[in-house]
């Protein structure tokens, strides 16, 4: 009672603690917070620093219910401020216990005054062993912070440890009787970053309206969120920093340089280490303090109202950082600024110079999100972006859309006069040949037309070399393919690894052709080494690399590897219908050779009637023919050597193997063959013995195989 002595005698005035709150049943527990207030071993000053709404105040209540200590409350109001003397006589009555205590001084934000920091700072220095003080604020409180951590005497909790978990969001929900699954409660989470106060409005939202298609834009455009924000965040805000706010919600992350480009002025550097560090509105991206970005539920408000504000004026600042983004090659916001500010120019500049890269690169989902930002009107009006369209669906597999979107830039280019020179019009040829030639000899001269235009840091060009290459050595000249193939991966290695795989998969069947099957493992292997690297592994046209991997595996008895690559390599393929004849044909005979050294018969002889009904549409290809040709007799002899097991049925179970494939019961076929029901179990379980089955449906399918049965 020493301490309350000290700070009665400082001001001679009396006052009584405040009431404390209550925690309603209702409201959602936070055990993993509560024990770090209650942790006997933790700092005696705790500092509860967070925007409002984060519910610091319901935790010092449900922590108020646990605490054994005599706990008082002071809730500091604008006149502990102005008269510091109330404040300190305050403090004192609350302390005038038995020690240990704990004490809440709540709402510290309204303190600025000098005499009032005194009497804090005179507080802070004299919390006893035992006892717990806690400061909970919405901005950092006037004290000497860095002396106090660096004495270990604080403990420190912000809107980080405050944020709401899933499994909190889940109570709140529950308790609001607001059901949603659990992959939409964690998108609420993020969007929210666990704002308690935004994902309860949310709650109440989605209770009245039910789910929308996009929790994202719920709580970004939500009247009831909208307005608790302008309400309780931004009202106390400086006008400097709400409208460096706001201004700024048009990017995603904030530095000072990029907010000084945005905002046409100097200091926004100042203004963000405020919001971060003393108001805890901005989260810190780096240790350095250099980048933050604000909540995203704050930032989605701002930028929609901005937009609804003063739409020209958000365009303005988009097209500002646009330019700072492309100033310091950020290559990805710089044409997602350009897109949402409507500058279809620079926008068009930008993709064409930087799309095929990312394409190139597994990036092509994004580029169809750029390219989604357009209406399909606008993109058949300008080549470029129709024939970055084309390249997308060809990576896709989609020869429909790559056709379609061709035959637009193509029409275009030809009504400007460009239909023949210019890298346009190369990438509109290659295009063409890849979509719809008119025979290989026509594809190789097209593709080497085509890549003779192209820059040479294109990466159109290795899908040239690709597509160059794979027609020669389909037309049997291999030597012209293997040099051209080669030149294609070494190009494409760095600016363009999806033809550069494409390129090293040719190259590994090339090799398996000729026997050299170490070859061909080394090459198949790289190239699926970069597969998994640039993620290229949803490609549809990564089928021939699987396949080629598949085949160059199963040659060395890397079983369980190689069946995984011609199941990826059958996904791919079913996205590849009606895709170019002589690329499909590739593939399924590639997986012919996987199939037969796994010994699956049945798989082996569908693929060799695919292959041979694509390789009818490419007639000049004696390599497709030879391949074909060589796959059925490998089917045949796979089967051949698999027939002695019919000689190992005797007549009476080869019988009882022609009912199998039917729904009859053992005692229905029974009465079919004139035998006893136990008879035909025993011969029944003898045929699975002998081919090596565990169940009647296994014991078809493996005759099948063998041909002891009709396909």
């Amino acid at each position: 009672m020493a301490h309350a002595t000290v700070l009665a005698d400082l001001f001679d005035v009396g006052t009584s603690p405040s009431p404390i709150p209550a925690f309603d049943d209702g409201f959602v527990s936070r055990p993993r917070l509560v024990e770090r207030l209650r942790d006997p071993c933790a700092p005696p000053l705790v500092l509860l620093t967070a925007p409002a709404g984060y519910g610091k105040t319901t935790l010092l209540a449900e922590w108020a219910r646990h605490d054994t200590r005599g706990l008082s409350w002071i809730a500091l109001e604008d006149e502990h401020d102005r008269k510091p003397s109330l404040l300190a006589a305050a403090i004192a009555a609350a302390l005038d216990q038995p020690e240990p205590f704990a004490l809440v001084v709540d709402d510290v934000q309204v303190l600025g005054s000098r005499g009032a920091r005194n009497v804090l700072s005179a507080l802070v220095d004299r919390v006893p062993a035992g006892s717990t003080v806690v400061l909970s604020s919405r901005t950092a409180p006037p004290l000497p912070i860095g002396r106090l951590r660096a004495q270990r005497s604080l403990t420190e909790l912000g809107p980080a440890d405050l944020a709401m978990t899933v499994g909190e969001a889940t109570a709140l929900l529950r308790a609001e009787r607001t059901r949603l699954p659990g992959d939409a409660i964690e998108s609420l989470v993020r969007t929210t970053d666990g704002w308690p106060a935004a994902l309860y409005l949310a709650s109440l939202s989605l209770r009245e309206h039910g789910r929308p298609a996009d929790e994202a834009s719920l709580t970004g455009d939500d009247s009831a969120i909208r307005q608790y924000l302008t309400d309780t965040v931004l009202a106390d805000l400086p006008p400097a920093e709400l409208r460096l706010l706001s201004r700024t919600s048009v990017v995603d992350r904030l530095s000072g340089g990029l907010c000084d480009a945005v905002m046409g002025c100097e200091g926004s550097g100042r203004l963000l280490d405020d919001l971060a560090t003393n108001r805890r509105l901005l989260v810190p991206l780096d240790r350095a303090g250099d980048w933050y970005r604000c909540p995203v539920v704050l930032r989605q408000m701002l930028v929609r109202e901005l937009h609804r504000a003063d739409p020209l004026g958000a365009a303005r600042l988009r097209r500002r950082a646009m330019g700072w983004y492309t100033a310091h090659d950020d290559t990805e916001r710089a044409i997602d600024q350009a897109i949402a500010a409507g500058d279809a120019t620079h926008a068009t500049d930008l993709l064409w110079e930087h799309a095929p890269g990312y394409v190139a690169k597994g990036r092509r989902r994004t580029v169809r999100r750029w390219l989604a930002g357009f209406a399909d009107d606008e993109i058949a009006a300008e080549p470029r972006l129709a024939l970055l369209s084309a390249g997308t669906a060809f990576g896709d597999g989609d020869l429909d859309s790559m056709q379609r979107w061709q035959a637009s830039a193509q029409s275009r280019l030809r009504d400007a006069g460009e239909a023949d020179t210019g890298e346009p019009a190369a990438v509109s040829a290659a295009m063409r040949a890849a979509a719809a030639p008119p025979g290989l000899q026509a594809l190789a001269q097209e593709a080497s037309s085509a890549r003779r235009q192209m820059s040479e840091d294109s990466p159109w060009r290795s899908l040239c070399y690709f597509l160059e290459g794979a027609a020669l050595h389909l037309t049997g000249d291999r030597a012209s393919a293997e040099g051209l193939l080669e030149e294609g991966a070494r190009r494409g290695a760095v600016i363009a690894p999806w033809p550069h795989t494409l390129c090293l998969a040719q190259l590994s069947l090339m090799a398996g052709d000729r026997g050299d099957w170490e070859g061909a493992a080394a090459v198949a292997t790289r190239a699926r080494a970069q597969v998994e690297h640039y993620n290229l592994a949803g490609y549809p046209t990564s089928a021939l690399v699987f396949a080629a991997s598949a085949a160059s595996r199963a040659r060395w008895g890397r079983v369980d590897q190689s069946r995984a690559d011609v199941q990826q390599a059958l996904r791919l393929l079913e996205d590849l219908a009606g895709f170019a004849p002589w690329f499909v044909a590739e593939v399924r005979l590639a997986l012919t050779v996987a199939a037969l050294r796994l010994n699956d018969i049945a798989l082996a002889r569908g693929l060799i009637a695919d292959g041979r009904r694509s390789a009818r549409r490419v007639p000049e290809s004696p390599l497709l023919a030879d391949r074909i040709a060589e796959a059925e007799a490998g089917a045949a002899a796979a089967a051949a050597a698999a027939l002695p097991a019919r000689a190992s049925l005797t007549t009476a179970e080869l019988r009882v193997l022609r009912f199998l494939p039917t729904h009859l019961s053992f005692r229905e076929i029974a009465d079919h063959l004139y035998v006893s029901p136990n008879t035909v179990k025993t011969q029944a379980h003898a045929v699975y013995r002998k081919l090596d089955a565990s169940s009647r449906s296994q014991a078809v399918t493996r005759a099948t195989e063998l041909g002891l049965l009709d396909g």
